[in-house]
This record gives structure tokens, C-alpha cells and sequence, in this order.
């Protein structure tokens, strides 16, 4: 196959006569950012808490750590569950196997996350060499850099690493399939087919993003041919074989999804879609909060809306020219649209950064391929596009790497919410080693303790807690009873009567945020009122 080289730009030489100058840059990118990735660890248990991992991460740990030595997903060793996207869990499920301990497990997923946002790279260098072009992967593999070392969300010890090695490697893909249409080439339906497959097993949500592409492929293709019955049969025979696949794959999620947890999606998809907890985004003030969490972070947050409407300018004015490198962003932006509705018109109350690697990847593309195609201006003048293109890689290389600096030597917090949980699991381990604990945010309480912590919010309990205690048909406080529990440990009760107001407090921790928040102990003992600790009754 040989790809149409898309402008008249600079072509890295070869080392030695024999070793791309592009694979070498690209390598050392990769494996810097692998090292100071990786080299977080040397801050310690505490700084990874509070820095890198949300309290949802340990709901995986947990819950993995668990199925490993229990032989099912359980969070609390007693509700069996399936409150997680697929793909992850089951790669921590198979390291907690060949574990002894749950601290390395949490050392093993950092490095495991930052193996995936280095391995990105080798998509990224394919790219290259699809599109005989080195300047727009490089900045592509700049990005990406500068995301991964400046922000480190991809770290998060969820699904996000995973989600974004994907979602990058779908761009490969169509990449590759909108030059093999236009050679007349053998289509990649089946690579593709797989990695939207795993697209959907690493985000379940993001089977929409699947869905629109595969769809609008099938109609490029048709539309490329003139029709179905012009369609040459291996490439009918190819997507029929790849349908099929598609189908076969979303049966056996939902079957396994039901074998965890007898339901056949999430139950954390589930609960948060389901309206029981208030609506933190009313109005428009939903559409404005997907938007700012779908945003890359710090300085690409402004990049974002500029590449955006420079793209809208490319896209008018010269399509022809860019054809493959837009149509390629075209699918990006519209599977990214569907996702912003579908997140906009479900029940959804809540929404976090690490819900939109698919998203901040089409960010990403855009803000390289705007940079690309600034500097196809200087085209004609290439000691000025040398120079400019220097001076982007210097600033932007030593920019990132001194964020990197300066969150690495910022002292811990340690009146943020996570530096307070922390210390109270240690508390908690000191002075209750046997004591039952419930909380509605029980990731860090139920890894960093050795006791059995309930999950309370239900995204990674049973569905049994969702349909009796979370649908209203029975009170928290007697479900707290039946279940042994003697405390309730959280910084807020999300009951409709606050039901822990007429509770005793055994600890109380240093606050966070301001004087008002701090996290409690509550006590429950046998004198619980059973008729408190009411959610709304949604279907009576």
C-alpha cells in the first residue's frame, strides 16, 4: 500500500541509514513519560491517595482484591456485584492473583495505567507511517505527552488509561480504513470491529460512541461504492463476519454482567441513571457540566475551543486537501456529539473527568491537527516552520515537565477530603480492627481498613440493596441492622430524612474544605430507630 503523503512537509531522516529518526523521538517520549509516571510511586501511599486516585478506584481494588481470594466481585466480602466496566476489572482481578498483598496491588495498577498511556505511543508512530506524515503524529505524540505529565487523571487507577489506549487506537484504525478505501485495498473491518468492542468492555457508556461510528462507516462505505449491490462481496462478507461479532460480544457482556450481579448492565449504571440522588446540575447547568468535564485540563483546556473552531474552518475551506485526516476527525466529532446527548437527556446526576477518555481523545486530535495544519502555512518557508516547530516541542516539552516538578514538590494537603479519609482508615484500623462500617463513599475505608465496609451510594453493591433499600422498599437503618453494622463512617448522609442527625458520633475527624465538613463516625446500635434512613420511594 502506498498512502498519499497529505502536504509538502518535512520527513524525519533516517539513523544510521536504517532507523527512523521519528521511532526514536517517539520512543523517548514514551518511555520519559513511562519514568515519571512511574517514579510517583516514590512519594508514598498518602501522596497517591491524595493526588492520583479518587475514592471510586478503590472500589475496583477492593472489589478485584476480593474476587481473587473469594471467587466472585464483592466489595464487602458478603454482596456479590458488578458495579464496574468489564475490561479493567478483569486485568485487576488477574494481578490480585499473583498477589500477596492489597498495597502492591495498588502499585501494580499505577504502573499497569501508566504502561497503557505509554503503549498509546506505538499507535501513534503507526500513524505516521499510514499517512507518510511525521509532523502531525509528533504533535499528536506531543500532546499526549504533555497530558500524561502535567495532568495525571490517566493515573487514576480507573478505567480511563485503558479506555484512552483504545480510543487511540480506534483512530489508527479508521486512519488505516480510509486509506485502504481509497487504494481499493482489503477493508480493516475486523481490526476495527475489535478495537470498538473494547472500546465498549473498557466504558460501557461508551458503546454509544461505537455504535455511531461503526454505523456511519457502513454508510461512508456504501456511499463509496454506490450502493450495496455494487459493494465488492468480500468487503459484505467481512462486515456481515464483523456484525455478527459485534452481537456475539454485547450478548456475552450482558451475560456475564448477570452472572456477576443479576443484572444485565452495571448496577452502578444502573443506580446512576435510576434519579434517586439529587440532581446536582439543574437546566442547562447539565450541558455546561459535561462539556467543562469532557475538556482536556490546564492549558489545553483553552487550546480545545480554539482547535475546535479552527477545525470548522478547515472543514469549510479546504476538505479536499485534508480528506483523510478529516474524515477521520468528522467520525471523532460525531460519535463525541452523540455521547454529550445521550449524557444530557439520560437521568444521569453526576459526572466525572475520567467519563470521557473517548471525548478529550477527539480534544486531542483536534488540537494536533490545528497546530498541523498553522504550520503548514510556514510550508514554503521551511527554516521558519523548523523553527516554529523547535520552539512548540522546547516549550511545550519544558513547560510540562516543570507542572510535573511542581505537583511532585507541593507538600500533601491534609485537609483535603482524600488526606482525611486516609487518616481516618488508619484511625479506624487502630481503634474498631473488628467493627462492621458502612459508607456512602467507602472506596479508601474499605481498602485501607481490614474491616467490612458496606457500600452505601449501592454503585458497587448489590442488586438486591438497589431494589429494597435504594427503590424505597425498606429503610437504611434496618437493612444497616440486618446487616451487623456498628458504624456509619462519612462526611454526609444522603437519606432523605438525614437519619444520622439522631445518632451518637464516636470520632469525628479534623475538617476539609471549610469548619462545617468534617468526616463522622456514627454509631448504630441497637436502639436505631429502624423507620429513618429513607430514600424516595420511586416506584409507589
Amino acid at each position: 500500500m502506498q498512502p498519499p503523503q497529505l502536504t509538502n512537509e518535512i520527513r524525519l531522516p533516517l539513523l544510521c541509514g536504517r532507523i527512523p529518526c521519528m521511532l526514536i523521538f517517539i520512543a523517548v517520549l514514551g518511555v520519559l513519560q513511562f519514568i515519571l509516571q512511574v517514579t510517583l510511586l516514590n512519594q508514598g501511599i498518602e501522596f497517591v491517595t491524595v493526588n492520583l486516585t479518587p475514592d471510586d478506584a478503590y472500589y475496583y481494588l477492593e472489589t478485584a482484591w476480593n474476587h481473587s481470594r473469594l471467587g466472585f466481585p464483592t466489595f464487602d466480602g458478603d454482596n456479590a456485584t458488578n458495579g464496574f466496566h468489564p475490561l479493567w476489572y478483569v486485568i485487576l482481578v488477574v494481578e490480585s492473583m499473583f498477589l500477596s498483598d492489597k498495597y502492591d496491588l495498588l502499585l501494580c495498577a499505577i504502573v499497569t495505567c501508566s504502561l497503557f498511556n505509554a503503549l498509546s505511543y506505538i499507535f501513534i508512530y503507526k500513524i505516521s507511517n499510514l499517512i507518510k506524515s511525521d509532523i502531525f503524529p509528533l504533535l499528536f505524540a506531543l500532546v499526549w505527552f504533555c497530558v500524561n505529565v502535567s495532568d495525571w487523571t490517566n493515573l487514576s487507577l480507573l478505567e480511563n488509561s485503558l479506555h484512552a489506549l483504545v480510543s487511540i487506537w480506534i483512530i489508527y484504525e479508521l486512519i488505516s480504513l480510509f486509506i485502504r478505501l481509497q487504494e481499493g485495498l482489503p477493508l480493516n473491518a475486523l481490526r476495527i470491529t475489535a478495537a470498538l468492542i473494547l472500546n465498549v468492555y473498557s466504558r460501557i457508556d461508551a458503546g454509544f460512541v461505537s455504535a455511531v461510528i461503526y454505523i456511519a462507516l457502513i454508510v461512508i462505505v456504501l456511499k463509496h461504492y454506490g450502493g450495496i449491490k455494487k459493494v465488492p462481496r468480500e468487503i459484505t462478507t467481512v462486515f456481515y463476519i464483523s456484525s455478527i461479532l459485534a452481537i456475539l460480544s454485547a450478548l456475552f457482556l450482558f451475560i456475564t454482567y448477570y452472572f456477576w450481579g443479576g443484572t444485565f448492565l452495571s448496577v452502578s449504571g444502573i443506580v446512576k441513571n435510576s434519579g434517586i440522588f439529587p440532581n446536582k446540575y439543574p437546566g442547562l447547568e447539565k450541558p455546561m457540566a459535561i462539556l467543562k468535564y469532557s475538556l482536556p485540563k490546564d492549558g489545553l483546556f483553552f487550546l480545545a475551543p480554539i482547535s475546535f473552531i479552527m477545525m470548522i474552518y478547515i472543514l469549510i475551506r479546504h476538505r479536499g486537501e485534508w480528506g483523510i485526516l478529516l474524515n477521520v476527525y468528522n467520525l471523532l466529532l460525531l460519535s463525541s456529539v452523540f455521547y454529550f446527548i445521550f449524557l444530557w437527556l439520560s437521568p444521569a446526576t453526576n459526572f466525572h473527568y475520567w467519563y470521557f477518555s473517548s471525548v478529550k481523545t477527539f480534544w486531542f486530535f483536534s488540537i494536533s491537527f490545528s497546530i498541523y495544519y498553522f504550520l503548514d502555512f510556514l510550508r514554503n518557508k521551511r527554516p521558519i516552520q523548523i523553527s516554529v516547530i523547535f520552539l512548540i516541542f522546547v516549550v511545550s516539552l519544558v513547560g510540562s515537565v516543570n507542572v510535573y516538578i511542581k505537583k511532585v514538590n507541593k507538600e500533601i494537603d491534609e485537609t483535603s477530603l482524600y488526606s482525611v479519609r486516609y487518616h481516618v482508615a488508619k484511625w479506624i484500623n487502630e481503634n474498631l480492627p473488628d467493627a462492621r462500617i458502612a459508607s456512602w463513599n467507602a472506596g479508601q475505608l474499605g481498602y485501607f481498613t481490614d474491616n467490612v465496609v458496606v457500600n452505601l451510594d449501592g454503585l458497587i453493591n448489590s442488586k438486591g440493596y438497589y431494589n429494597n433499600v435504594l427503590r424505597g422498599n425498606q429503610t437504611l437503618s434496618k437493612y444497616l441492622r440486618m446487616s451487623d453494622v456498628q458504624f456509619v463512617v462519612d462526611y454526609m448522609d444522603r437519606t432523605h430524612d438525614k437519619f444520622t442527625n439522631a445518632l451518637k458520633v464516636k470520632y469525628e475527624s479534623d475538617p476539609f474544605g471549610s469548619r462545617e465538613r468534617t468526616i463522622k463516625i456514627w454509631i448504630v446500635d441497637s436502639n436505631i430507630d429502624e423507620t429513618t434512613g429513607i430514600y424516595p420511594k420511586l416506584d409507589r
